[in-house]
């Protein structure tokens, strides 16, 4: 059997969840007796020529093909953001894949940089198709679901409006940013509907607004190509079936850890009454990082360790290092050093 794994970016070059996630199922299959290669997206940072889109190299024994996504309006995108979910480009490179790997199946973890058109491709070659969301990317643009206030956010409203708001507000800041913020979300509605009858200049960025207005009902209609969607979290199944997605092809099944290099003591064991949490991954707001350390707050018996680099030039790692700074002094809270993935269970 020959499956094909894609995801938005990989390693060398990047290790966060979502690429230790693909190279864990990768080994195992190849373990399996699978023959398996990779395509992931690659954050391009300038505008580059057709042939320069595309390359492949090897990693860790997989073959892995590589995307270059630039964000500008790439050959035969209408913006820059239907680039993102729905890449011609990516598509017509799949196609070569396909033709070349000829797998049975094809198992996306993630889309962005690559897009949604991969899925009508390998639905029309008759191949299995399955997905894999690791983060909101299907309904959410910025993949959060946090509102342009830092907010939690429901998802698009008619028309995207509260999206269109939101990517505005960002792409002006500062000042204006600010402004747009305040602005309702039926106001993003008005615009998508003026961008749609062409009443919209495009120096007021109409066909970006209305790539940002398009963008979720073209996303969930290939979604429901799909031969299965494996959901990790029951909030993920829920978001989904809400906008749209067949509940059919929906499967949960939550991420696991590979606890078969861990043995725990029986005094570990024993301790089993203690809350014991563990936040690992990239400091951002949206990861709930600062929620649990507010919680320590409380009396509850709970320890909190958390790994990663604390010297990253953002505001919201020194907001959670201030926050910690802040707490009684329970012994509980306590930053470590970044350490292999190999090692979380222990």
């Amino acid at each position: 059997m020959r499956v094909l794994l894609t995801t938005h970016q990989f390693f060398p070059d990047f290790s966060s969840g979502t690429e230790t996630l693909v190279l864990g199922v990768a080994r195992e299959l190849v373990a399996r007796g699978v023959e398996v290669r990779i395509l992931t997206g690659y954050p391009g940072r300038k505008s580059i020529d057709d042939a320069g889109h595309t390359d492949e190299y090897e990693y860790a024994g997989l073959s892995v093909y590589r995307f270059h996504h630039a964000f500008v309006v790439m050959p035969g995108q209408k913006s820059r953001l239907d680039g993102d979910y729905d890449n011609r480009l990516a598509g017509a490179f799949f196609r070569k894949i396909v033709a070349i790997f000829k797998p049975d199946v094809v198992h996306c973890f993630h889309l962005h940089r690559l897009g949604t058109r991969i899925i009508a491709e390998a639905v029309a070659t008759g191949m299995a198709a399955f997905f894999t969301p690791t983060d909101f990317w299907p309904i959410c643009p910025t993949g959060q679901l946090m509102d342009v206030h830092g907010d939690p956010c429901a998802g698009p409203s008619r028309n995207a409006g509260n999206c269109i708001v939101h990517l505005a507000a960002n792409r002006l800041r500062p000042s204006p940013g600010v402004w747009m913020a305040r602005l309702p979300n039926v106001a993003g509605s008005l615009a998508a509907g003026l961008a749609r009858y062409g009443l919209l200049p495009e120096r007021a960025g109409g066909s970006e607004i209305l790539s940002v207005s398009g963008r979720k009902d073209l996303i969930v209609s290939r979604l429901n190509l799909l031969d299965r969607i494996v959901v990790p979290t029951r909030m993920m199944e829920r978001l989904l079936i809400q906008h749209g997605v067949d509940s059919c092809r929906i499967t949960y099944s939550a991420f696991g850890v590979d606890c078969r290099a861990a043995e725990l003591s029986r005094e570990i064991r024993r301790q089993a009454f203690r809350y014991a949490w563990a936040i690992s991954g990239r400091f951002a707001p949206h990861k709930g990082c600062h929620l649990l350390i507010e919680a320590l707050a409380t009396d509850l018996p709970m320890a909190l360790p958390i790994s990663g680099s604390t010297d990253v030039k953002r505001t919201f790692p020194i907001t959670c290092l201030n926050c910690a700074g802040s707490q009684p002094e329970t012994g509980e809270l306590s930053f470590l050093a970044s350490f292999p993935t190999q090692g979380l269970a222990t």
